[in-house]
């Protein structure tokens, strides 16, 4: 979502109007569709894409990564209570009402092919699970030492992942080779005003915004995929 700025003459006289706007894909391209007409919005340009931000979290329901200016978190609130009520307006009378346009992507399943398949979600929700239980204090206190806490861990979550023999378990747990180690760096940027936050620094861009604060990404895996660090 973005804010535009228009001008119409009524005789002679020229009034201003702000409009909030997103852009969606059509068949027939890309196409700007209004959301809502604004009237006069009396906050600085640099502070319109703040806003328009912060409508489109209000909508989704979304978390803010920074806090917001008080004044904009006001008018964000404002305008999507607006927003919400129109849509139910229009809902009762059968008119179309505002919807983000869904995004879809064919793609051909026989291009895809995959080897040597592993899966992270189970292993990492049972390590969540002992840790938010407090199992190395609880072993700890029946005198387990360091290494045997880990060797308890490990066992635990291959029996609730994959229940196998223990020769079996051993090879899952102990047969991962470090022989190559990858590494990679991405970045990103902030919009917005967000200049001074500590999470950013100017850099060069991959993206060529080097007029914004960056975001570096970095991720070490192992060659069997299993992520070892990230930054």
């Amino acid at each position: 979502m973005f804010i535009r700025e228009t001008v119409k003459s009524i005789k002679g006289k020229k009034y201003i109007q702000h409009q909030l706007v997103e852009s969606v894909r059509t068949p027939n391209g890309p196409r700007q569709t209004l959301i809502l007409n604004m009237g006069f919005l009396d906050l600085p340009k640099d502070k319109w894409k703040e806003l328009a931000n912060s409508i489109e979290s209000e909508l989704h329901k979304q978390e803010r990564l920074f806090p917001t200016d008080p004044e904009i978190e006001t008018l964000a609130k404002h305008y999507s209570k607006v927003i919400i009520k129109e849509q139910l307006r229009c809902a009762g009378n059968n008119k179309t009402v505002y919807n983000p346009a869904p995004l879809y992507e064919k793609v051909d399943i026989h291009s895809v092919s995959t080897t040597d398949v592993k899966t992270m979600g189970a292993e990492h929700l049972a390590v969540n699970s002992l840790q938010e239980y407090g199992f190395d204090k609880i072993l700890k206190d029946l005198k387990f030492s360091d290494k045997e806490i880990d060797y308890a861990k490990m066992l635990i979550v291959a029996r609730l992942v994959h229940p196998a023999s223990e020769r079996e378990t051993a090879r899952g747990i102990f047969d991962l080779k470090e022989t190559v180690i990858l590494y990679d760096l991405t970045n990103t940027y902030f919009e917005g005003s967000k200049r001074t936050s500590r999470l950013s620094k100017p850099g060069k861009s991959k993206e060529r915004r080097n007029d914004r604060p960056l975001v570096t990404l970095a991720l070490t895996v192992d060659e069997d995929g299993f992520p070892k660090q990230s930054k």
